[in-house]
């Protein structure tokens, strides 16, 4: 990946940037959402199946779209080129308005409400102080970017992975799972849909 004036991001940086992501608020956040209205245990992961089955789909398209279309631009490029360039141009302008912005204030939001339980701060300080501090970061340069990319995704990364070791490792209270046949009473409930698009945000 190279950007103007021979600037270079590396294939870890670039498959940081992907993990990270993908690998978003979403995952720390949406379960306990999704059991609000779900308890089957057999149902989330059904869910969680299904959104990596969706979010799989739509990276195979993307990977055609991407062998068909081979240049930079991503869904600006591929729109333009399908379509019309007012088309592609609307895309970016909703992207970086409404997608990227919420995305990114939905991730601040959650790591304050999460500081707010242990730090004497609000969670609209912590997210305010988190967005500012790193754009800063990312704004001094490519090099600065990358290492500061890489090392918060391997912490995610490391954090996943003791959860699911402390999964097996830690005894569990009675009753933390539900492994009956309930699950096929969930599957007509909203709160299966509900919690479907919380998953597919996790994914996306």
């Amino acid at each position: 990946m190279q950007q103007a004036g021979g600037r270079k991001i590396g294939w870890v940086s670039a498959a940081a940037i992907v993990v990270a992501n993908m690998v978003g608020t979403g995952v720390f956040t949406s379960l306990g959402l999704q059991l609000q209205g779900l308890s089957s245990t057999w149902t989330i992961m059904l869910l969680w199946m299904i959104g990596g089955m969706v979010s799989l789909f739509g990276a195979f398209s993307y990977a055609e779209l991407g062998t068909k279309l081979p240049r930079s631009g991503g869904e600006y490029y591929f729109l333009s080129r399908i379509y019309h360039p007012f088309i592609g141009y609307l895309s970016g302008w909703v992207s970086l308005t409404v997608g990227f912005a919420a995305s990114v204030a939905l991730a601040a939001m959650a790591m304050g409400a999460y500081i707010e339980k242990f730090a004497p701060f609000s969670a609209q300080t912590v997210a305010t102080g988190a967005i500012v501090l790193i754009s800063m970061v990312h704004s001094v340069n490519i090099r600065q970017s990358s290492n500061f990319q890489n090392t918060f995704t391997a912490l995610k990364l490391l954090l996943i992975l003791f959860f699911i070791i402390a999964c097996f490792t830690l005894p569990s209270e009675s009753g933390a799972m539900d492994i009956s046949t309930t699950w096929r009473a969930d599957l007509s409930k909203p709160a299966f849909a509900v919690s479907l698009v919380y998953v597919i945000y996790a994914f996306s």
